[in-house]
């Protein structure tokens, strides 16, 4: 039993997503997680977080109203299981 649980584990996870865009160009963070965009796929929760890290160094110098640096401040790190990924 042990291992079964082991193994349902180990097949989890994780997005590093970013959402999409409303009408004025702006992130829609409120939107459903099921219509974010994935930027990448991870095994580890520390992989995704130092990617998201990564990205938000590239932000550095760019405009704080920007879309790119609005967008990847609201990213986030998500479990793959994670029900509200379902569409």
């Amino acid at each position: 039993m042990k291992c079964a649980l082991a193994c349902v584990f180990a097949i989890v996870g994780w997005y590093l997503l970013y959402p999409p865009a409303n009408l004025k160009n702006d992130p829609d963070s409120p939107s459903s997680l099921s219509k974010w965009e994935i930027d990448g796929s991870y095994s580890t929760a520390a992989d995704c977080d130092a990617a998201y890290r990564d990205d938000l160094n590239l932000m550095v110098g760019l405009k704080q109203n920007s879309h790119d640096f609005l967008q990847t401040q609201v990213g986030r790190c998500v479990a793959s299981d994670d029900p509200r990924l379902a569409k």
